[in-house]
């Protein structure tokens, strides 16, 4: 079973991080209508990365491995990456070296 994986910066303060967050997550689903029914609103798994360096290197990870994926940019942040949101296995969220899901 896919789960919706969704990689926030750890840079931006909390709160801003579960709104963009939310964004990736939209944008997904808008833009695979088929994946998003497949997953039916199942598990949801926030997850940390330092940095918007880190978090489009992450994006590069997830191209390479031909995972479908959605990014955020932030207009009020002079349209800086803030998320990414992807369907994955938890086998591939393991292979991907996720940080610890945030408690």
């Amino acid at each position: 079973m896919e789960k919706m994986y969704v990689l926030l910066r750890k840079d931006l303060d909390p709160v801003y991080r579960m709104v963009q967050g939310t964004h990736a997550v939209a944008e997904f689903i808008l833009r695979h209508p088929d994946c998003a029914a497949e997953w039916n609103n199942g598990y949801l798994i926030f997850t940390e990365t330092n940095n918007q360096s880190s978090l489009s290197d992450w994006c590069y990870r997830l191209t390479v491995a031909n995972i479908d994926h959605e990014q955020f940019y932030e207009p009020d942040l002079g349209h800086e990456l803030t998320a990414v949101a992807f369907l994955a296995t938890e086998e591939i969220g393991k292979k991907l070296r996720l940080h610890r899901p945030i408690a």
